[in-house]
């Protein structure tokens, strides 16, 4: 048997696009009608539950999610009062600090800056003082309280006899602060 075709080569192409063509478009109007379909059940579905489930029901769905917004509200509230909690355990009183400094401070020495970083657990005093035995009492007395340590008394604070500008630094060991707290 002897087959003859006629047909040009770009009228083949053309024939088998359209098919193609045909059949993507079936396709898509297939999709189309299910997706049609899907979502007349759905809504259908719906309006049947919405007419027939109780009222009670209803109630008891809405006040359960009534219940978890409620219930965000002290979780929310015991967070920040844990961060707040945290932050202040964190933190000295400068109160604390300035009482204990001022107890040490014999007559005749006055302080031009105090700078207390707790952050650092650092001290720093810069002021004047009448006479050198009253910056050698400040001394001694930062030197026997354990809550100060590593105190730098600069040579150069003890060189002159009368009205001396001094400075000195010293860690803070804020642990004795709690100690003195409690």
């Amino acid at each position: 048997m002897l087959r003859i075709n006629l047909v040009p080569e770009t009228t083949k192409k053309e024939i088998s696009l359209r098919r193609t063509y045909g059949l993507i478009k079936g396709t898509g109007y297939i999709f189309v009608f299910l997706a049609v379909v899907i979502s007349a059940v759905f809504i259908f579905s719906r309006t049947f539950l919405l007419e027939n489930t109780d009222p009670d029901t209803t109630e008891k769905t809405m006040v359960s999610l009534n219940n978890k917004e409620v219930s965000k509200k002290p979780r929310l509230i015991n967070q920040k009062v844990k961060s707040v909690l945290s932050v202040q355990e964190k933190n000295y009183s400068h109160f604390d600090i300035i009482k204990n400094i001022s107890e040490k401070v014999p007559p005749g020495i006055t302080f031009s800056r105090l700078k207390i970083n707790t952050d650092e657990a650092k001290l720093e005093i810069k002021g004047k003082a009448d006479l050198r035995e009253n910056l050698l009492s400040l001394k001694a007395n930062l030197e026997n309280d354990p809550f100060y340590a590593n105190i730098d008394f600069p040579l150069q604070n003890i060189l002159s006899k009368t009205d001396i500008n001094f400075g000195i630094t010293a860690k803070l060991d804020l642990k004795q602060l709690e100690g003195e707290e409690k």
